[in-house]
C-alpha cells in the first residue's frame, strides 16, 4: 500500500532537558526548526488549525503560548496568571475556545480562555480534583475533560461549560492512573496505568462515567504503559510501553491487542508519547532515553524511519497539528 505524505502537518515535539519545541514536518520528516520555550517542557497541545500550540514547562511553573505561524512565544502564563505548580497534561477543546491545564504538584485545574490568554477558573482538590492531577483528554464534543489523577488514583470529570467538577471515577481504577484518550464517537475513555507488580488499561463507559474492562499483561499490554493515542476512526489505540521499550497496537472493535512494535520495530529506549497524524497514516513515538521519534506506517505497523536530528534532549510529549481532523492531544 503506498504511503501518502500528510501535506500541511506538523509534528511538535516538547524537548524536556533542551527548553524547546522541534517542529517536524510530516512530509519529509525533517525537523524544521526548535522554538525556545520556558524551563522543562513536558506536554503540549495544538489547535487543529495549526496556529497555536500550548507548551505545559514542569520546571518553570509556567505555559508557554506559541504562534506557529511565526514559531515564537506570544505570551507565557506563570502562577501569577493562575497557572498552578508543576502544570503537566494539557488538553484543547475542539474549537480552541479553552485549555485544560493539569497541575500535578498543586493538586489543581487551570481553564485558559484562549481568546484573551487568560486562566479564567482554577478548580482545586476543594473542588474535586485529585491529588497529582497528571494527563488530560476532552471529550470531542467538547462538553467534558477528564483528567488522570496519579496520587489518589482516580479520574476527574470537569464540565468545561460550568468549568466545575461533574464526577469522580474511584471504582476499577486501580493504582497511579496516567494517560488517557478518548474514542472519536465520545462512548469510551482509555486510561493507561502502571505499578511495580501490574500494568493495565482501563476502558470507561462515558455515559455512566464507570469502568467496563481492565486488561493486563496476560492480554498483551506492556511494562509500564503511559502515552496513548486513538486512531482519528477510533478503530486501534497506540499505547506506549515505557519500561518494555514497546508499543502496543490495541483494536477497540473487540479490545483485542493485534499488534506489539518493538526495537526490532524502530522503538527507541523509553517511550513516553504518541501521536497519530489526522489522516491516520503515520503514528509518532517519543523516545525519551534514545533521544529520538519514531514513524511508524499505521496502514501496515511498519518502521518508516527514526528521526534524531534537530531534536532535543529527553523529549517527551508530542501533538500534532495542521491538515485536517482532530490532533492528539497530551
Amino acid at each position: 500500500m503506498r504511503l501518502t505524505p500528510c501535506h500541511g502537518v506538523f509534528a511538535y515535539v516538547a524537548n524536556y532537558s533542551s527548553d524547546s519545541i522541534s517542529v517536524i514536518d510530516t512530509k519529509t520528516n525533517t525537523v524544521t526548526t526548535a522554538i525556545p520555550v520556558d524551563d522543562g517542557p513536558v506536554y503540549l497541545a495544538v489547535k487543529r488549525d495549526g496556529s497555536r500550540a500550548y507548551v505545559t514547562n514542569f520546571d518553570a511553573n509556567s505555559v508557554s503560548v506559541v504562534d506557529l505561524g511565526t514559531n515564537t512565544v506570544l505570551k507565557t502564563l506563570t502562577q501569577n496568571d493562575g497557572i498552578g505548580q508543576r502544570p503537566y497534561g494539557v488538553a484543547l477543546t475542539p474549537d480552541g475556545s479553552r485549555a485544560i491545564v493539569a497541575n500535578q504538584q498543586s493538586g489543581s485545574v487551570s481553564i485558559i480562555d484562549t481568546g484573551k490568554n487568560v486562566v479564567i477558573k482554577t478548580l482545586t482538590g476543594d473542588d474535586g480534583v485529585g491529588t497529582d492531577p497528571s494527563l488530560v483528554a476532552v471529550t470531542p464534543d467538547g462538553s467534558h475533560a477528564y483528567i488522570t489523577n496519579q496520587g489518589s488514583s482516580n479520574v476527574t470529570v470537569i464540565s468545561i461549560r460550568k468549568a466545575a467538577v461533574t464526577g469522580v471515577i474511584t471504582e476499577g481504577i486501580g493504582d497511579f492512573p496516567y494517560g488517557v484518550a478518548i474514542t472519536p464517537d465520545g462512548s469510551r475513555a482509555y486510561i493507561t496505568k502502571a505499578t511495580r507488580t501490574q500494568s493495565s488499561v482501563s476502558i470507561i463507559d462515558t455515559r455512566r462515567n464507570t469502568v467496563i474492562r481492565t486488561l493486563t499483561s496476560s492480554d498483551g499490554i506492556g511494562d509500564l504503559p503511559l502515552g496513548l493515542a486513538l486512531t482519528p476512526d477510533g478503530s486501534h489505540a497506540y499505547i506506549v510501553n515505557r519500561n518494555s521499550d514497546s508499543v502496543t497496537v490495541l483494536r477497540t472493535r473487540d479490545d483485542r491487542v493485534v499488534k506489539t512494535l518493538t526495537t526490532d520495530d524502530g522503538i527507541g529506549d523509553e517511550p513516553i508519547d504518541v501521536a497519530i497524524t489526522p489522516d491516520g497514516s503515520r503514528v509518532y513515538v517519543t523516545n525519551q532515553v534514545s533521544g529520538s521519534v519514531t514513524v511508524i506506517n499505521a496502514r501496515n505497523n511498519r518502521h518508516i524511519e527514526t528521526i534524531t536530528s534537530g531534536i532535543g534532549g529527553s523529549p517527551f510529549g508530542v501533538a500534532l497539528g495542521g491538515g485536517h481532523g482532530m490532533p492528539h492531544i497530551g
